[in-house]
């Protein structure tokens, strides 16, 4: 069978992309895979952005390009009007500010037929200045029973053991059946602001029962960004993270038995303090406030009834535990003075 007779819908959200909008797009053109529809949905830019797409547009009507213009807020919202207007049999999520190999889609497209299966997922390049890394996946091969996901991909998703190595999920670099999408009823929650992709993944992970899993030569260049919401202080980061845990929650006890994953997920929801205290010494006000809002980020864990389970007994690393402990004793500046430095050291690698 020809790989080529089988429509792909590429989605992608955009945002003030102007800056890197062109390299992404003669990407997409210049794929070895012809036969895709690229839906474009632009969630409120205020740049040039869609100026230059509609203008990229017109130059190539060789293309079949779509633009829509996301009515709500946010990337989730963003890509599920992309989904609603796919008419791919198959659909590939892609950032606006990211690379591909030519070989992207078809190597994709060929994958998940070869394997019959609902989801493929590759390893990626990552790209941190003028340094490039392949981060593999910690699972290799075909996964075709819904035992197998649930018992050896799902657990290692919600928090991995010390010798497992951290996993990161989101929707780029994979393809998934769009019947399989469709049928599932799965799509991005719009009320969630941060890791809205891994509930995604997490819910099609609950329900398929055949995934491929590909350490295979990489397609997908992750850029990471200096300006990332990762390397930027996020107003009000932890009532979003907290949202994005009563939703993990959830779907825990919905699909799994919670007992089993307990320490997992105790340990998923303790990272998200540590994470809190990062954000809040990345923010330009006065160290008084940054003092305070790391009181208020105390006040929440110690009042957190969900973490009913010893620190010592947690998966997380032993700087993470240290940085708990001095936030149950209170020690606020100590903490300070030891996350200010941590993140002066992470940010001054870009």
């Amino acid at each position: 069978m020809n790989e080529n007779n089988s429509l792909v819908s590429i989605i992608m959200p955009v945002h003030n992309s102007e800056k890197y909008l062109m390299q992404i797009m003669n990407c997409i053109f210049g794929q070895k895979y012809t036969n895709w529809e690229l839906i474009i949905v632009d969630d409120h830019s205020k740049d040039k952005t869609m100026s230059k797409i509609k203008k990229t547009i017109a130059v190539h009507p060789e293309f079949s390009i779509s633009l829509y213009e996301n009515t709500k807020n946010g990337v989730s919202a963003a890509r599920n009007i992309g989904m609603k207007h796919a008419k791919g049999k198959y659909i590939v999520f892609i950032d606006d500010d990211d690379k591909l190999g030519s070989c992207y889609i078809s190597d994709l497209v060929r994958k998940i037929r070869r394997y019959k299966v609902q989801i493929v997922i590759e390893n990626y390049i990552e790209i941190l200045g003028d340094r490039e890394k392949v981060k593999s996946l910690p699972w290799n091969g075909l996964y075709n029973s819904s035992q197998k996901i649930r018992e050896m991909v799902i657990p290692r998703l919600i928090f991995p053991l010390k010798n497992e190595g951290e996993v990161w999920m989101p929707v780029w670099r994979s393809i998934f059946e769009s019947s399989f999408l469709k049928n599932s009823g799965v799509i991005f929650d719009d009320t969630v602001s941060q890791a809205e992709d891994f509930l995604f993944m997490l819910q099609l992970f609950f329900k398929s029962n055949k995934v491929y899993f590909s350490n295979e030569n990489p397609q997908y260049y992750y850029c990471r960004r200096s300006n990332s919401a990762l390397n930027s202080y996020i107003e009000n980061n932890l009532n979003s993270q907290k949202n994005f845990h009563s939703k993990l929650l959830k779907l825990i006890n919905k699909y799994a038995n919670y007992s089993n994953l307990k320490t997992r997920y105790c340990s998923n929801k303790s990272a998200m303090y540590s994470i809190a205290i990062s954000n809040a010494v990345r923010s330009q006000n006065s160290n008084m406030q940054i003092i305070k809002e790391i009181q208020e980020i105390r006040k929440a864990y110690i009042s957190d009834d969900v973490l009913n389970i010893s620190i010592f007994k947690l998966y997380n690393p032993l700087s993470v535990k240290f940085g708990l402990i001095l936030l149950k004793a209170n020690m606020i500046y100590l903490l300070f003075i030891i996350y200010f430095a941590k993140e002066k050291y992470r940010l001054s690698k870009f």
